[in-house]
């Protein structure tokens, strides 16, 4: 699996589309070492996609910069990989009244 490396402008387009066809997407961010971008830490769109729409910073904060503005960062579980540094997620589509 190869990543599709995208900027901050096509992070907001990807996840857009994303949530149109599924509301439970979000990003996963990485410190650990990938061998696709040693030394970086990396963002990737959960979504299903081949190649994943991927975030690369040189810091996690450089990273969370370019994440969609309206994410909300959610509490890791004991059952996300060891890898998982962060999960950014959408926040609830509110009720209709």
């Amino acid at each position: 699996m190869s990543d599709h490396v995208i900027g901050s402008d096509e992070a907001q387009a990807a996840d857009q589309e994303a949530r149109q066809d599924n509301p439970i997407t979000g990003w996963v961010i990485s410190t650990q070492d990938d061998p696709q971008h040693p030394g970086k830490v990396v963002a990737r769109l959960i979504d299903g996609a081949e190649e994943p729409h991927t975030l690369v910073g040189d810091t996690l904060d450089a990273v969370r910069m370019q994440l969609p503005a309206d994410l909300e960062r959610f509490d890791l579980r004991l059952s996300d990989p060891p890898e998982v540094t962060e999960v950014w997620l959408a926040p609830p589509i509110p009720d209709c009244e």
